[in-house]
């Protein structure tokens, strides 16, 4: 497994990818918070609304890539906060 930062510029190469696996994790329950019925326009706009957060700098994501194939991701929200650089949230 190896994992790949992604940033604004390269988001939009993974989005549908990143918009399948959102759907298929949140459908069989696997995503914490969300009901399990999504529709996958919801997944595609989510990815799409967060190539602004990550152009702003606010966020990072990494996808976990396994041969040829996204397995995974994880996001790391920055804080704006003044003493923002000593806080995250995970």
């Amino acid at each position: 497994m190896k994992s790949v930062l992604i940033n604004a510029a390269t988001l939009p190469i993974y989005h549908d990818i990143l918009s399948h696996l959102l759907t298929d994790a949140i459908t069989h329950g696997t995503s914490m918070g969300y009901d399990t019925q999504i529709l996958h326009e919801d997944t595609e706009s989510y990815f799409h609304n967060l190539k602004l957060t990550l152009t702003k700098g606010r966020m990072l994501l990494w996808i976990a890539r396994a041969e040829r194939s996204v397995i995974g991701t994880m996001q790391l929200a920055l804080c704006p906060k003044p003493n923002g650089p000593n806080h995250v949230k995970v």
